[in-house]
């Protein structure tokens, strides 16, 4: 900082970094936490330093629950097991269920019978009685996979899926 032609050194540091950086990063609190922040300045040979008491406020209950169920919600598509949290942040429990326990469990197991896609409501009920539901799309099917190498020949081979039309691979196969 440049003061009537003359260079002001100013530098932070703070005594919980990890809650307020020097740099002014605040982190979350699940409660308000009090840090001092301290500022050094040095202006012509001479140093002064003085604290600033800053309370960085703790998140609210819904704050809270808002990251929780952030952090938990599963993918919105799956073809695999999935690994449904039970513990979490703020000393905050959940249990899962399941719309559909026959295609995947309570515990985010698929059953392996079944085939196709087939749209499932999960819900995340926490320890405080506050609940989430998140929709996910459970697919077991058949894939084929499209080897754009093919060395083959191309006259002898016939595709009947019509969704394929339309991909640009199957076109440039095709032709």
């Amino acid at each position: 900082v440049i003061y009537l032609s003359k260079t002001l050194e100013l530098s932070w540091s703070s005594n919980k970094p990890s809650i307020l950086s020097p740099k002014g990063k605040v982190t979350a609190q699940e409660n308000d936490t009090v840090v001092i922040l301290t500022c050094l300045t040095i202006f012509e040979g001479k140093e002064a330093t003085r604290d600033f008491e800053i309370t960085v406020k703790g998140l609210t209950s819904a704050e809270k629950l808002a990251l929780v169920f952030e952090e938990a919600s599963p993918p919105s598509y799956t073809t695999s097991d999935l690994i449904l949290p039970t513990s979490f942040a703020f000393s905050l429990t959940g249990t899962w269920s399941s719309s559909h326990p026959d295609i995947i469990s309570d515990n985010g197991i698929i059953n392996p019978l079944i085939n196709g896609n087939h749209t499932v409501t999960l819900t995340l009920t926490l320890n405080t009685n506050d609940r989430r539901t998140y929709e996910v799309i459970v697919s077991k099917l058949n894939h084929m996979v499209i080897d754009q190498a093919f060395l083959g020949r191309k006259d002898n081979l016939e595709i009947n899926n019509k969704e394929l039309e339309s991909d640009s691979v199957y076109k440039s196969f095709k032709n």
